[in-house]
């Protein structure tokens, strides 16, 4: 403190320049020379100690600031804020020493750490270990879900299949054949062979199609008929569908029931027209909906039957029944559904999809009592039994 009473004020010769404090004694310079600033660098001191503005030094160099301490005449501050300045400044810039060079800033470990670039041989391995089993839990999901839709596709389809047959049924008070084997000698002996998915044409918006064959002359006549026969329509196509040929129809007429089973009564040849949509030749006409006995919602009408192993038949086959303008109606013939050799059948997992008499849709499970899978194909047999539905 002064005489005065005021604080000890130094010189600044400029703004931005901070002076040491001059030594007052003594005392004062053997103080700063017991503890040497640590911002000074060792190199710039005098050999004989004291303070460095009397070897000529420059000053103090302050890391990155621009600030520096002088000893020049100019306007003055208080000590105690020169001493608090200087504080601030070596917080904020630290600075490591070295006995033969200038102060170098110090590098932190986060700072090297960000300068590395690439992966470690463990850390690519463990991202592909994660990858790999987030693919093997949401596969199965977005597998489940595809599946789903193409379920609820299936269903459509038959369920439009359904309605244009009850159409057809309503607009001619019958149902229609499930083919046309009426004999028409000599030329057509077997029939046109026109199939009901056939008939059913303008029902399904296809009425430019149906336009385009002769429904007098056989199925795949030529001049018409044989290039109408191998359009591919899409309401006919099951979307779980896997075997692809012209004309393809993964949905077919249940013509009846041929079951050999327990419990089951064997309807022998007459089990292959006590359905619905069965051949119609000179003996067998089409049903009217005042003869099923069993009622329009206990009766099959139309079922899955997809990738049918006939379906590429040549033309001259009678069993083909794979495509939709030729025979395409089955009696289903095994006591369950999606096995081996049955004429029902779907690649949907569970069951299959079929349309009833009265259009309502069913999932039937594969593993439907025998008993009510033939009661179900049949028109007429007085069975009470319902369905298994899933």
């Amino acid at each position: 403190m002064t005489s005065a009473g005021r604080p000890r004020e130094y010189p600044i010769s400029s703004p931005g320049e901070i002076p040491l404090p001059r030594a007052d004694g003594p005392a004062r310079a053997a103080d700063r020379e017991a503890r040497p600033s640590p911002c000074l660098e060792p190199s710039v001191r005098p050999a004989g100690g004291g303070h460095p503005e009397a070897a000529g030094a420059p000053g103090l160099t302050a890391a990155a600031s621009g600030l520096f301490f002088a000893t020049h005449a100019g306007p003055r501050v208080p000590q105690w804020d020169v001493h608090r300045q200087a504080a601030i400044l070596l917080a904020s810039h630290p600075m490591t020493l070295a006995p033969d060079r200038a102060p170098v800033a110090s590098v932190s470990a986060r700072t090297a750490s960000a300068c590395r670039t690439g992966f470690t041989l463990v850390e690519l391995l463990a991202v592909i270990a994660i990858i790999g089993v987030l693919v093997g839990l949401l596969l199965p999901a977005v597998q489940s879900s595809r599946e789903s839709a193409r379920r609820t596709r299936c269903a459509n389809n038959i369920r439009q299949s359904a309605l244009a047959v009850g159409s057809y049924e309503s607009a001619r008070r019958i149902f229609p054949a499930g083919c046309d084997l009426v004999p028409r000698p000599p030329a057509l002996p077997q029939g046109t062979q026109h199939a009901w998915s056939s008939s059913i044409l303008p029902y399904i918006d296809e009425a430019a199609l149906a336009a385009r064959i002769d429904y007098a002359k056989a199925w795949d006549a030529p001049g018409g008929n044989d290039v109408a026969s191998d359009t591919g329509i899409g309401l006919y196509v099951c979307p779980s569908g896997i075997v692809s040929t012209p004309g393809k129809s993964d949905y077919g007429g249940v013509a009846g029931a041929w079951i050999v089973a327990d419990g089951v009564p064997f309807p022998g040849v007459a089990g292959f027209t006590s359905g619905l949509l069965f051949p119609v030749d000179g003996d067998q006409r089409a049903v009217r909906a005042a003869t099923i006995s069993d009622g329009l919602s206990r009766t099959l009408l139309v079922a899955e039957a997809v990738d049918r192993a006939n379906a590429d038949a040549p033309a001259d086959d009678p069993a083909a029944t794979g495509r939709w303008a030729r025979l395409n109606c089955f009696a289903q013939a095994t006591s369950f559904i999606n096995t081996r050799g049955s004429d029902i059948a779907s690649n949907h997992h569970g069951g299959a999809h079929a349309a009833y008499a009265d259009s309502h849709i069913d999932f039937l499970d594969e593993t439907m009592d025998p008993v009510v899978l033939a009661a179900i194909c049949t028109r007429g047999g007085g069975e009470a039994s319902a369905p298994h539905r899933r």
